[in-house]
C-alpha cells in the first residue's frame, strides 16, 4: 500500500509541476499569467522575472562596451541614454531612463503580451526584451 501511495504522490507532484518544468524555460503565456494574476506570489514572480531580464540586459551591454574598449572586434551597441540604463538581449536593445520604475517595466511587458497573443509561445526573456525595446527605444547616435 505504501508503494502505491508513493507512486500516487509522485504522479500528483509531476502533474502540478508540469506546466513550468516540461518546457524548461518560461514562455510568454506563463509570464502573462503571472503578471495578470491576483495572487501575490505570481505578481512577485512576474516583477522579479522582468527585473531580472532588464538587469541581465544591462550586464550584457556593459560586457559589449568593455570588450569594445579593450579592442574586441565585436561591434559595440549603438544606443545611448543620458543618466539611465542601456540593455541588450539577443537582437533587442533598450535605453531606460533612470526614473523608470520596475512597475513601469512590468506594465510595458504586460501591454506588449496583451497586444501580441500570437507571440506568447516564445521565450519570456525575448518577449521582455522586445517589449522594453519598443517602450524605450535608444537614440542611435
Amino acid at each position: 500500500m505504501k508503494r502505491y501511495l508513493s507512486i500516487a504522490v509522485t504522479i500528483i507532484i509531476s502533474l502540478v509541476m508540469t506546466d513550468r518544468a516540461s518546457g524548461g524555460f518560461m514562455n510568454g503565456n506563463e509570464l502573462y499569467a503571472d503578471c495578470t494574476s491576483s495572487k501575490p506570489d505570481d505578481l512577485a514572480a512576474c516583477v522579479s522575472y522582468v527585473e531580472g531580464v532588464i538587469d541581465a540586459g544591462a550586464t550584457q551591454h556593459s560586457f559589449f562596451v568593455e570588450a569594445a574598449r579593450q579592442g574586441s572586434k565585436a561591434p559595440p551597441p549603438k544606443g545611448s541614454v543620458v543618466e539611465g540604463t542601456v540593455g541588450i538581449v539577443g537582437g533587442s536593445q533598450w535605453c531606460l531612463r533612470k526614473t523608470v520604475k520596475a512597475r513601469q517595466a512590468v506594465d510595458a511587458v504586460v501591454a506588449f503580451l496583451r497586444n501580441n497573443p500570437a507571440d506568447r509561445d516564445a521565450s519570456a526573456s525575448s518577449l521582455v526584451a522586445v517589449a522594453a525595446e519598443q517602450a524605450w527605444p535608444c537614440s542611435n547616435d
